[in-house]
């Protein structure tokens, strides 16, 4: 027979004597397709001839019965074969017909015992598996096992595979899947046990576990039928056999005692193994079919041997863990118990230092309780002395605590109605409601005011309900009068920074100018209110010059109290007195009353400063007179050296005054977030009485306020015009025709006069068809109460500023106008200066003195 496999062939034979008809033509499995001719007649075909593996059934073996007539004939047997590589399994032969059904039950009830025991090993060995949750070598057995039980059981000499409804096609299919799948779990299992990680090793297992892959991916897509894959298995499993025994031996040899139970199982699957190849490829013959059925049992009964021993090592294992677990449970039980005692004691201590703290502790702490508010049993002993009562627990809270505040019935009833809309409820209930709870209380108790400080904190119990309220009262009256006292010198401190911030003469000037202001708006209110629009009209000029002269001090606290006032006389002039707030407007100025006597006794009393402001040697005023005198006798001459001595002590010379002027400017400039102006002044060789001096301070407070705020540009809009980010203010003095002349400009946007002319109409004061000439810009803008401001803000906004120094200058004989410097027609804006003219005898000019200018 030629070697090899798929292969068609014909054999001829001619049959012996045929003694009766009990004797049988038998051909062993290994065949695919078969025919057998007697005399050229069919007599048996099975199979199909017409493509290869047709019919693939190659564990099936043939019997065809004969006839004693069929003596001596011609047999040709014609045979597709698949396995006949090992030409052995190709001979045919004739025997009687009951032996060979005898042999082939005998065969196929041990081959039925023997897998029916690896199923139920497998069986068992995968419960183990499950109760262990381990991959390890019983997974490997089990998956072993099972896969040779349906080797077995559908292997050649098993007759059961018949009964169980496959067709032929799929006993091999089962077959060739359970050997491809139990070859590389045995070598796994023998490689563990033998502890190698050899590189020959691994490479033969991986040749055993892709062989099984390929018969797996060629059952499922058959793009090659999975039966050419068996010579590759036979030939990788021969050959690890071969590695893995002696592998197991060596393993044993060096004192493993898992390799050496293995030792007999492997010994005994290696003579197998060399049997079985020396029977099926030489003339050796032997007795026994097949032995490697026998070596596997063998190796098999060794691997349940191991797996029982590491199985019970590992229970005995488990039985000392659970003993060692059993005993440290007892010692954590012990121990447990000794830190339940200590905890219990230490619970006790710390109940004795609680109560010992809630009995020193000066606070009132104590905890509401049930439905309707009671004082729990456990509170503080400062919360009785705090209460001025005793045995509080099981009180009512609203009849012990909120009767004894000042809080009116609304609020006691809000408060207690969130409390018990808190208890017995969830956390979230008293989040929402918590703002409303107050955070300060007063108590009258005795007659005596108490101010507590309160903190509310809800106690949750197991089921995340609020069992308690715990509420600490704190007795900060002390605190709270040592706080107003500290108001009290810090309020006080501030002022007298305040006033040593500045001259002192300076300071003395405004006491004195703002009680005299002050006395003319008491001496309207006194009148009654039905005061007309003209004194309504003096009082806001009064107030609004008192409040530029705060400013100009940085007296912000008293400016505030101004502008509130202001704003009282605005509505009692919109609304009239019997709407306005008459009473408010009497308050105020009440309070600015009171302010101003504080800043003058701390400066008079507490500084003692100002008492000789206004006097050298003789009185100011008989001095003035005398210099007056000395300077019209001594004329073009000058002044004798005593004169010039005393010449700037008496009056004031308009450099000094405009230098002053530039403090309140950058305060005024910092308030509005703009830069200190750059004041420029043309004023040598004049002298101010104090009479003209005090009128020109509150004449420039008005109009520093006026081109800061409504002249000069911010730093961004003066950027943005490539102007200087500094603003620039001009001052010019100049006598003519025994008057003098004060010009004031500064370089900002200068007058909108379509606004002007639009607030004008707007106010009934301008026609439409009236034309917008400077008399008429400078009477509109002179007008009380007209200002091109959308809103007010405390330093201008109300129309005051320029109708104030206009009226203060009238009543000194004195006058203000506007000059137009230069005008831009298609913008609509106009650039003016402010030319003030004070009468002879208001000032003083010093013949020798050079007019020069001064920067600053």
């Amino acid at each position: 027979m030629p070697f090899g496999f798929n292969k068609t062939v014909w054999i001829r034979n001619q049959l012996p004597a045929i003694p009766d008809n009990s004797q049988v033509l038998y051909l062993a499995n290994g065949l695919e397709d078969v025919a057998i001719y007697i005399d050229n007649e069919l007599v048996y075909s099975f199979g199909d001839f017409s493509r290869s593996w047709g019919h693939a059934a190659p564990q099936t073996w043939h019997a065809v019965s004969l006839k004693p007539e069929q003596s001596g004939k011609t047999v040709l047997v014609r045979t597709h074969y698949a396995l006949g590589y090992l030409t052995r399994t190709l001979y045919p032969s004739i025997e009687p017909q009951a032996p060979l059904l005898l042999r082939h039950v005998e065969r196929s009830l041990l081959t039925i015992w023997v897998s029916g025991g690896f199923g139920l090993m497998g069986i068992m060995a995968f419960y183990v598996v499950i109760l262990r949750r381990k991959f390890d070598l019983f997974f490997n057995f089990a998956v072993m096992i099972t896969s040779t039980s349906l080797w077995m059981l559908f292997n050649q000499d098993s007759l059961i595979k018949c009964q169980t409804g496959f067709n032929p096609k799929a006993w091999g299919l089962l077959d060739l899947n359970a050997l491809a799948v139990a070859a590389p779990c045995l070598f796994t299992f023998l490689a563990d046990i033998a502890q190698s990680r050899h590189k020959v090793v691994i490479f033969f297992l991986t040749l055993n576990w892709v062989g099984a892959a390929l018969v797996l991916f060629f059952s499922i897509m058959p793009f090659l039928h999975c039966w050419y894959v068996l010579p590759y298995l036979h030939i990788v499993i021969f050959t690890s056999l071969l590695i893995f025994m002696p592998m197991t031996v060596r393993s044993a040899i060096r004192r493993n005692s898992e390799a050496r139970i293995l030792m007999s199982g492997s010994i005994t699957l290696g003579f197998a193994v060399i049997h079985d190849m020396l029977r099926y490829t030489s003339v050796f013959k032997s007795p026994m079919t097949s032995m490697i059925p026998v070596g596997i049992t063998f190796l098999f009964a060794s691997m349940v041997v191991l797996l029982l021993r590491r199985y019970q090592a590992e229970r005995g294992e488990a039985y000392r863990t659970q003993t060692r677990l059993l005993q440290n449970i007892q010692h954590l039980n012990e121990e447990l118990q000794e830190h339940v005692e200590r905890v219990k004691a230490l619970v006790e201590e710390k109940t004795r230092d609680i109560r010992s703290i809630l009995g020193n502790i000066r606070q009132g702490i104590f905890m509401l309780t049930g439905p309707d508010l009671r004082f729990h049993a456990e509170y503080s002993g400062f919360l009785e002395s705090l209460l001025g009562r005793r045995d509080l627990g099981g009180l009512k809270f609203e009849d012990c605590f909120l009767d004894l505040s000042q809080l009116g019935e609304d609020q006691k009833n809000h408060l207690v109605s969130v409390l018990e809309v808190s208890l017995g409820e969830q956390l979230i209930n008293f989040e929402i409601n918590c703002s409303s709870l107050p955070g300060e209380m007063t108590l009258n108790v005795d007659g005596h005011a108490k101010f507590v400080e309160l903190t509310w904190a809800p106690m949750i119990d197991d089921e995340g309900e609020i069992e308690k309220i715990l509420v600490t009262a704190r007795d900060v009256t002390s605190w709270r009068q040592l706080q107003s006292a500290a108001r009290k010198s810090e309020e006080q401190t501030r002022m007298l920074q305040t006033i040593l911030s500045v001259k002192a003469e300076q300071f003395s000037r405004f006491l004195k100018a703002s009680r005299q202001l002050l006395k003319q708006i008491f001496q309207s209110l006194d009148t009654g209110t039905n005061l007309d629009e003209q004194e309504f009209k003096a009082i806001y000029r009064n107030l609004h010059t008192m409040k530029g002269n705060a400013r100009s001090f940085n007296l912000k606290d008293l400016a505030n109290i101004i502008h509130r006032s202001e704003q009282c006389v605005h509505e009692l002039l919109v609304h009239g007195s019997q709407k306005g707030p008459w009473s408010e407007l009497q308050n105020l100025t009440q309070d600015i009353d009171a302010l101003i006597n504080q800043y003058h006794d701390a400066f008079y009393n507490t500084l003692g400063l100002g008492r000789d402001a206004d006097q050298i040697c003789l009185a100011r005023a008989e001095l003035e007179v005398l210099m007056r005198e000395q300077i019209t006798l001594a004329g073009s001459k000058g002044l004798e050296p005593i004169g010039q001595r005393l010449l700037p002590q008496v009056f004031v010379s308009a450099e000094q005054f405009f230098a002053e002027l530039e403090v309140g400017a950058s305060k005024i400039a910092e308030y509005l977030e703009k830069l200190p102006p750059r004041i420029e002044v043309r004023a040598s060789g004049y002298y101010f009485p104090r009479a003209t001096e005090d009128l020109l301070l509150d004449c420039f407070g008005h109009l520093l306020r006026n081109a800061l705020d409504h002249g000069l540009e911010t730093v961004a809009e003066r950027t943005a015009m490539d102007k200087a980010p500094q603003g620039c203010l001009w001052i010019e003095l100049y006598e003519a025709s025994q008057e003098l002349k004060i010009r004031f400009k500064d370089d900002g946007r200068g007058l909108d006069v379509r606004k002007i002319k639009r607030r004008g109409q707007a106010l009934g004061i301008l026609s439409e068809d009236e034309a917008l000439t400077l008399d008429v810009v400078e009477r509109l803008i002179f007008l009380s109460g007209f200002t091109t401001k959308s809103e007010a803000s405390i330093n201008s906004g109300r129309g005051v500023g320029l109708d104030a120094v206009r009226a203060y200058l009238e009543e000194r004989s004195g006058s203000i106008r506007i000059r137009l410097v230069d005008s831009d027609e298609m913008l609509g804006i106009w650039h003016v200066l402010f030319e003030i003219t004070l009468p002879q005898g208001s000032f003083l000019a010093d013949p020798h003195s050079r007019h020069m200018v001064r920067a600053s």
